[in-house]
This record gives C-alpha cells, sequence and structure tokens, in this order.
C-alpha cells in the first residue's frame, strides 16, 4: 500500500519505522559513526534504535543509543506512535495511541517493520549497515 508524499514514496503511513538493534561506535575527524550489526556483534556492542525513512530504501535518518536493551525498548514504547504519518500530511498524532494499541493498529493495517534481509543480498553472512553523524 504505497502513498506518495512530496514527491516521496512510503511503504505505508508511517513516515519512519524504528529499529532496534547492536551497534559500534567509532569516530573519525569529521563524524562519528554508527555501524550496525544485524546478526553477530562483538562483544563491546551497545543498543541502538535506528530510524528509518520508511521508503523502498529504507533511508537511515538517525541512532539513539542507549547502554541497556530496556532503555531502548522504553524508547520505542514512547517515540513510535508519535511517528509522523502521510495521513496527516507529515504530522505526528495529536494524541498518540498508547503503546498497545498502536500494535494492534499496525497489526490491524498490515503494517510491516523493517527487515534488512529485503535490503542485503541473500548470500551476505553478516551485513552491516553504516550511518554516520557529523561532529
Amino acid at each position: 500500500m504505497a502513498i506518495e508524499f512530496q514527491g516521496i514514496i512510503y511503504n505505508d503511513d508511517r513516515m519512519f519505522v524504528l529499529y532496534l538493534c547492536k551497534c559500534t561506535i567509532e569516530e573519525n575527524d569529521q563524524y562519528f559513526i554508527t555501524k550496525i550489526h544485524h546478526n553477530e556483534a562483538p562483544e563491546n556492542f551497545i543498543w541502538t534504535v535506528i530510524t528509518f525513512r520508511n521508503n523502498e530504501r529504507y533511508t537511515a535518518v538517525k541512532g539513539d543509543h542507549f547502554d541497556t536493551k530496556e532503555e531502548a525498548e522504553n524508547f520505542i514504547r514512547k517515540v513510535e506512535p508519535e511517528v509522523p504519518l502521510v495521513s496527516l500530511k507529515g504530522g505526528s498524532p495529536s494524541r498518540p495511541l498508547p503503546y498497545d494499541k498502536f500494535l494492534e493498529w499496525k497489526t490491524i493495517n498490515g503494517l510491516n517493520e523493517y527487515d534488512y534481509k529485503k535490503m542485503f543480498l541473500p548470500d551476505t553472512v553478516n551485513p552491516i549497515e553504516t550511518l554516520y553523524h557529523p561532529k
């Protein structure tokens, strides 16, 4: 159920989707570099919630880093129901649904989540995505 809004084709009404994953952070002279580990992660990983634009290639927009999985999950529960919607002309709901109702809404409407397997070739063993953050 693709929807066009301001020249971008979205996979559904949500303009962004959130993805909980393990990552590592590196730094160079100009950037902080977040490396997303979809499968195996090194021991020094941290939890990250990546915000992807909900389009065909799931463009990474930002990463929020957390010390624990619980902190990341709490962040998702708070933020995900507030995601801007195409049906609201890019605005967030004025009264976001409670998280359990939001999950029901996603299920009822058959909304898909980010699936890294769709973004990589089948023979890629441990795909790693990289997100650069200017200093």
